[in-house]
C-alpha cells in the first residue's frame, strides 16, 4: 500500500491524502480525517423547451469537526475515493451519520 494512487484531484499516499479544491490544496493524513461523504448540489434551470436539472457532485472531507475541503468531482471518482478512504483509515466514517 506504499504506491500512491491518483483519483481525479486527489493523491492517496502512504500516511496523507493530498487534494486540490480550487485554489486551495492541502494535505491532511488519515489519523486526522473524522469523516467523509459525497455531497450533491442540484440546480433547477429554465431553458427554452422547459426545466432541466444540473447537478454537481462533491467529496467533502472533515477533520476536527469542520469541513476542510468540498472537492468537484465526478460521481464515480468520488465512490472510488471513498472505497480508497475506507480501505486505508478504517477508522473514518465513510457518508453522514
Amino acid at each position: 500500500m506504499n504506491d500512491e494512487i491518483k483519483i481525479g484531484k486527489l493523491k492517496f499516499g502512504a500516511e496523507a491524502l493530498s487534494y486540490r479544491a480550487g485554489l486551495k490544496s492541502g494535505s491532511l493524513p488519515y489519523a486526522e480525517l473524522e469523516r467523509a461523504f459525497m455531497r450533491i448540489r442540484e440546480a433547477q434551470s429554465k431553458m427554452c423547451c422547459g426545466t432541466a436539472c444540473f447537478a454537481d457532485c462533491y467529496l467533502v472531507l472533515v477533520s476536527g469537526g469542520k469541513e476542510i475541503a468540498q472537492i468537484m468531482m465526478e460521481k464515480d471518482d468520488i465512490k472510488t475515493a471513498l472505497d480508497q478512504i475506507a480501505e486505508r483509515s478504517p477508522e473514518t466514517v465513510i457518508g453522514k451519520p
